[in-house]
């Protein structure tokens, strides 16, 4: 059984929940003045839990590199492209990411300002730069040009788009090297380049590129080799296979946390990037064996996974630029995510809604056709 798009998407859907709890609870200074309920944890428990939460972001740089992988190999399974067939690639999924981000961006922009909110006064000033500010945040940029961004949310689509651009020059690596050989070199990259995440006062270095990296390089080799797939068939007991199972489930789920537990250790260093990756693929196949099958869980993270990149793109708008005090109003942390996670997910459906309304989507897919 592969790892299917369908599996994908349900993988998003974990990976968004994972983002929601990560930007509303990982530190006290998120609820500022707010009363909140977080029976039957701990606040402490809590936070630390919400910031190691962040590996939602290495589950998402796996999966786009995972599909990535795949889509290259539907066009050439040796990865060996013509430059014109290298140039369709790459445009083709340019445009497919970037047309649904320039979409959202401008109904938030929209919004914002039916609000009353002057978000060309506050982000971007009022100088001669104000509108170049603006056209490098609508093209995703503002990241690597250290300019202002309509939310800080926003790096991630810089990562993408260089994701996209450096991704023919990985499948080189791998396909003329080996697959350790990819792995040893995005292990270096990140060494040689470092950025820690959890220190927000110093340059993010390529969109943090070198952090991602190698979660980047084993989602590329899990997906030529098949590794998820791989680990889901393999039984450390053939002769009992349900209790081989249970072994399995709680031997992954241990050798997880042991893996959070350090990485929240040393996440200011170096090995940040391993833990990343290591983690990203632990976890993605622990929900492909374990969750994804679940009746009711799996529809609730499908429809999750398909609306993940608009929620993405939105729920910090909701949480922080237009209804903060909603958001926390309803004290327990559990109810909190649950409410922004259902707000966002309907937002998102009537963008959709809009989109179809508008022919958005006909007109990109005639767009993709020409290339």
């Amino acid at each position: 059984m592969s790892f299917s798009k369908e599996d994908t998407q349900k993988i998003k859907g974990i990976a968004i929940i994972m983002m929601f709890f990560h930007h509303l609870f990982l530190a006290p200074n998120r609820y500022a003045g707010k009363t909140i309920s977080f029976t039957p944890f701990s606040e402490h428990t809590i936070n630390t839990a919400s910031l190691s939460m962040k590996l939602c972001v290495a589950i998402f740089v796996f999966l786009s590199a995972y599909g990535l992988t795949i889509s290259y190999k539907r066009v050439c399974d040796k990865f060996t492209y013509t430059p014109e067939q290298l140039q369709r690639l790459i445009l083709k999924r340019y445009i497919k990411m970037m047309s649904g981000f320039f979409f959202v961006f401008l109904c938030l922009q929209v919004y914002s300002l039916a609000m009353g909110f002057e978000w060309y006064t506050h982000v971007y000033g009022t100088g001669s730069l104000s509108v170049l500010y603006a056209c490098i945040d609508f093209l995703g940029l503002a990241q690597l040009f250290h300019t202002p961004t309509f939310i800080a949310t926003f790096w991630y689509m810089t990562f993408a788009q260089i994701l996209i651009f450096i991704f023919p020059l990985l499948l080189s690596i791998y396909r003329k090297f080996s697959s350790s050989v990819l792995v040893f070199l995005g292990i270096l990259f990140s060494i040689l380049f470092p950025v820690t995440i959890a220190d927000a006062s110093k340059p993010n270095t390529f969109a943090f590129l070198p952090v991602y990296i190698v979660v980047v390089c084993l989602g590329i080799v899990s997906a030529d080799l098949h590794f998820l797939e791989r680990i889901r068939s393999w039984n450390p007991i053939n002769a009992f296979p349900f209790l081989g199972k249970i072994l399995k489930f709680l031997c992954t789920l241990f050798i997880i946390l042991v893996f959070v537990y350090f990485r929240y250790k040393t996440r200011t260093t170096a090995l940040l990037p391993i833990w990343e990756a290591l983690l990203s693929l632990l976890i993605i196949e622990f929900c492909y064996e374990f969750i994804l099958w679940i009746p009711i869980i799996k529809t609730i993270l499908s429809i999750l996974g398909k609306y993940s990149m608009d929620m993405f793109l939105i729920h910090n708008f909701i949480r922080i630029a237009w209804y903060y005090d909603f958001t926390y109003s309803f004290h327990h942390v559990f109810l909190i995510t649950i409410v922004l996670l259902g707000i966002s997910l309907v937002v998102s459906v009537l963008i959709e809604l809009l989109k179809a309304l508008l022919h958005y989507n006909q007109l990109i897919q005639k767009i993709l056709a020409k290339v």
